[in-house]
């Protein structure tokens, strides 16, 4: 913790806080804020009310220093200077009139330059009918808030509450009734009483309507015509302000719903919201000081919110390292960090704990190496406390407890009684009572294990906290036993229960358990070889079709559901043996066949180039090359298409009278060389080229220019032509 507190000494954000202190602080260094939260206590106690007329006079000179109004939420605001004491009223029509005190004196701390304390106070106002009333009877405050040292805040007086409750207790009945009756004569404040709120009321709105801030204005000149319904100017002012408001720029307005917003939030502790209306109100208006004074006032209480915070998990985490309860430790170091990100304190004590895991995992395999079970055993159950989601360290405790009992089930009954003879007089009477059992199922009718198992209770019986130990540890097995049971974990659940049962074998509990759990583990493992036997199955299947993918992905599955079966292993070994052959085989196909393709389409064999890349990509689908290559010879295809349907079109009679016989036929020439000596190119479309040509000549032989045309062409010599036609 030293390192904490060193570390926070020097970092950032403890000069931040020195920065943000002299800056809220400058002008009153010794400040509070108060917070009532006035509630309507005759209907549920948390309904908020709005329009309270809250004022607060200073004591000694009985001046009143402000007069505000309950917003909505029923919460309202106060900074008060410290050493003086204040008297606070609250009013409004059909409840009764509250008082309260405030001495906000701090003793002892006179010669502090810079003091600041935040304190919400709840008000729970009473209906005239009200059953609850106390000091409103009595006309007195109703609580007396002063410093208390032990909690270094202010809270309620316990003396005055004391007093109050006594005064009240004094009461007879006609008393009481006397009191009420003039209270109620009162209607919750008399004539003079009335006058004096709404002139105060009216007061504030002038105050606010020469400030310009018509919002607060037009609050107080309300509650002053609630007070005088028929009082002509106050509704006067409602008016004139009303107009104001409309006539206003739309900036104005905008720029005090923000404030009124913000403020609302703020005083409900709603910081992120007051943040972003402040900053919104800043722009729309960067001259004004407030919002950039509530804002730095927001900075400086997420900051000693924040260091607070950081200072309680740091708290919590050593606690709980030191208890070596290392998970509630990480979660609270890791909160600490997250509070704070320029601490280094949190961070190096996650990686001990870290460095922790790994060194008694690192023990406990050396351990596992050797043999030296038990302790191995130990060290992975350290390693599992400071890490519980690893599943490593839960793997190697099944494992060894398998061995163990692998032992013991092929100990002979020498072996066994030495090994109970050492584990006693090591005082490990856990494990010498395990192994005398072990040697009494092999040997029943044989003395010496039933006397040394009498012993062994004899010295447990003799030291108690052996015995408070042994309940300890009973009871956690058992608990861990029913937990495992319940998450339908076994394997488990068998191992505690059977840990239980070895702790105190004379206890039923266990042992009726360990026999539930043995009969669930049967039929678990019945469907686990049927899933296995399944998967092996659907495996070979695949396999002897040479699905060999498919026959991984069921070899996979067997493996996974029986880890230490060899079989499934092998016959993966023996799959990865045969897709690596056909990889083999099948990469120099592949070669083969985009050889043969690139030959064929350099020689203008598209026919051949076309299936050789077919098959190619049959080879190797995941290829790109032959499948460019396919959509290429597809191009080429297509553009003589449309060339031969060009050149159809252009032999048709109609065409060729609408556009000029001499016209069409030098076209028809053009597109023909050029189509000659493409198709010459192609020996795929010779054939289909030539009988288009030869229909053609059929169509049209009657027709004069085309049939000569048609002469120039020799289709035999398309056919077989080796070279360009010209």
């Amino acid at each position: 913790m030293k390192n904490a507190r060193k570390g926070t000494g020097t970092s950032l954000l403890l000069i931040l806080f020195l920065l943000l202190q002299d800056y809220a602080f400058s002008q009153d260094t010794k400040t509070m804020d108060l917070i009532f939260k006035v509630r309507n206590h005759d209907v549920s106690g948390t309904t908020p009310i709005p329009g309270v007329s809250v004022s607060v006079y200073e004591k000694a000179s009985n001046k009143l220093i402000q007069t505000s109004y309950t917003p909505e939420n029923g919460n309202i605001k106060f900074t008060l200077e410290l050493y003086k004491d204040y008297f606070f009223t609250f009013t409004k029509k059909d409840f009764v009139t509250k008082k309260f005190v405030l001495d906000a004196s701090v003793p002892g701390k006179e010669s502090k330059s810079k003091l600041y304390y935040y304190v919400e106070h709840i008000v729970n106002m009473y209906g005239i009918t009200s059953a609850n009333l106390g000091a409103e009877l009595l006309d007195k405050p109703f609580d007396r808030l002063v410093y208390s040292a032990s909690e270094n805040n202010f809270s309620s007086d316990p003396d005055y509450q004391k007093s109050l409750k006594k005064e009240l207790a004094k009461l007879t009945p006609a008393e009481r009734e006397a009191l009420l009756n003039k209270l109620k004569g009162g209607g919750g404040g008399d004539d003079a009483d009335k006058e004096k709120k709404y002139k105060e009321a009216v007061a504030t709105g002038d105050r606010a309507l020469g400030t310009k801030d018509y919002l607060t204005a037009k609050d107080a000149y309300y509650i002053a015509s609630t007070l005088k319904p028929n009082d002509k100017y106050s509704r006067d002012k409602l008016k004139q302000i009303d107009v104001i408001l409309k006539s206003r720029n739309p900036a104005d307005i905008k720029y005090a719903e923000l404030i009124a917003q913000a403020d609302k939030d703020f005083n409900t502790k709603q910081y992120e919201q007051a943040k972003k209306g402040y900053q919104e109100a800043s722009k729309l208006k960067p001259g004004e000081k407030y919002p950039k004074q509530k804002i730095d006032e927001l900075a400086q209480l997420a900051f000693k919110e924040g260091s607070k915070k950081y200072k309680d998990a740091i708290y919590k985490a050593d606690k709980f390292f030191l208890e070596k309860n290392y998970v509630k430790a990480k979660e609270a170091y890791t909160e600490a960090a997250g509070l704070s990100p320029f601490e280094k304190y949190p961070k190096d004590k996650l990686a001990e704990i870290s460095k922790m895991y790994k060194d008694a995992v690192f023990t406990a395999d050396k351990l596992f190496l050797n043999k030296e079970l038990d302790r191995a055993k130990e060290a992975y159950n350290t390693a599992l406390a400071l890490n519980p989601s690893e599943q490593y360290p839960k793997d190697q405790i099944k494992e060894i407890i398998r061995q163990l009992r692998a032992d013991e089930a092929t100990a002979d009954y020498p072996t066994l009684v030495s090994n109970g003879d050492k584990a006693f007089k090591e005082k490990n009477y856990m494990k010498a009572k395990e192994l005398f059992a072990n040697a009494l199922k092999q040997k029943p009718t044989e003395k010496y294990p039933k006397d040394q198992l009498a012993k062994i209770d004899a010295a447990i019986a003799k030291d108690p906290n052996f015995k408070k130990e042994l309940d300890k540890k009973y009871n956690e097995a058992m608990k861990k036993g029913k937990e495992a049971l319940d998450n339908k974990d076994y394997e488990t659940s068998r191992d505690a229960y059977s840990e239980a049962s070895t702790l105190k074998p004379e206890q039923k509990m266990p042992k009726a358990q360990l026999a539930k759990v043995e009969e669930l583990l049967k039929a678990v493992m019945k469907e686990l070889d049927n899933k296995y036997n399944s998967a092996l199955a659907l495996a070979e299947k695949e396999l002897g079709l040479k699905h060999y993918d498919k026959a991984k992905t069921s070899f996979n599955e067997a493996v996974k559901l029986k880890p230490n079966e060899k079989l499934p292993k092998d016959k993966l070994a023996e799959v990865d043996k045969l897709i690596l052959a056909e990889k083999s085989d099948s990469g120099q196909n592949y070669k083969n066949a985009i050889s043969k393709g690139d030959k064929a389409f350099n020689e203008k064999d598209y026919t051949t180039a076309k299936e050789a890349y077919a098959e190619a990509e049959a080879i190797n689908p995941g290829q790109k090359y032959p499948k460019d290559r396919m959509v290429e010879i597809d191009k080429l295809i297509k553009e003589m298409e449309n060339n031969l349907a060009a050149i159809d079109n252009l032999m048709d009679p109609k065409a060729r009278a609408a556009a000029g016989n001499n016209q069409v036929t030098q076209q028809l020439m053009a597109m023909r060389e050029e189509q000659l000596a493409k198709m010459n190119q192609m020996k795929m479309l010779k054939k289909a080229y030539a009988k288009h040509m030869a229909n053609l000549s059929t169509k049209y032989s009657t027709q004069n220019p085309l049939t000569k045309l048609l002469d120039i062409v020799d289709t035999k010599a398309i056919v077989n032509a080796k070279e360009p036609l010209k």
